[in-house]
């Protein structure tokens, strides 16, 4: 009876110690600070360019800006990046106006980080709406390249609020956009909720990936050992 008493004492203290574990992982990860493109953890694609991607719906919550990390080799547009983006992360969506490859502009984004769902709606008064921002690469260059110089800039390091540069997008503006937003290596771009004139956020956290395949083995493992512990202690149970 006692041996029970304490394996079963063992495997609570176990799981608790397990489950205090995963939540302070997961806490490190969802506060890290994104400074520059090696602070990214959720990457999506494969290649030998790097550009980042920020999200800010500015909705004074305690994480409000995000980051994600985008991999290519040859030619690849931001809007490109947004959508491999979106698809990859189950807890990111948006819809647009335009298309992938043409007058394309966001009109809500909608992000939940683990703890606070995020929204960015633009109400049909347009009083708030989604900017566009860029630093490296070009931007307008394929469509109109007399009437946008391309965008200076760009690099390893998250630019600063007023290093951000203003894309125009939709329609009006000949697909300036982010179809024709042209990445480079080391390239990020910002999608920002708010007024007119609202620019990227200052502090900007790493968006959390799913767990990898190794977290997820381990995680079986770990489940299997309280499994064959519960099986055990139900067997001395019985014998007792």
């Amino acid at each position: 009876m006692n041996a029970f008493i304490y394996l079963n004492m063992f495997m609570r203290l176990f799981q608790i110690g397990l489950l205090g574990l995963i939540f302070q992982v997961a806490g490190v990860h969802a506060q890290t600070v994104v400074g520059s493109l090696d602070d990214i953890t959720y990457w999506v694609g494969t290649g030998s360019n790097r550009a980042g991607l920020v999200i800010d719906w500015n909705d004074a919550t305690a994480r409000e800006s995000f980051a994600w990390g985008y991999r290519w080799d040859g030619s690849a547009s931001g809007a490109d990046m947004l959508f491999a983006i979106a698809a990859a992360d189950a807890e990111l969506s948006f819809t647009n106006g335009g298309t992938q490859s043409s007058n394309f502009f966001l009109t809500s984004v909608l992000y939940f980080d683990g703890t606070t769902a995020h929204s960015g709606v633009t109400p049909p008064s347009f009083s708030e709406y989604w900017s566009y921002f860029g630093v490296g690469g070009t931007a307008g260059g394929t469509f109109a390249p007399d009437t946008f110089d391309p965008v200076t800039g760009g690099g390893n390091l998250l630019p600063t609020p007023s290093g951000w540069v203003s894309l125009p997008t939709g329609a009006s503006f000949q697909s300036f956009g982010a179809p024709g937003r042209l990445l480079a290596d080391g390239a990020w771009d910002a999608w920002v909720f708010g007024e007119f004139g609202t620019l990227p956020a200052n502090t900007v956290f790493a968006a959390v990936p799913e767990p990898g395949t190794s977290v997820l083995i381990a995680i079986s493992v770990i489940g299997g050992i309280c499994w064959c512990l519960r099986r055990r202690a139900n067997n001395l149970t019985r014998c007792a």
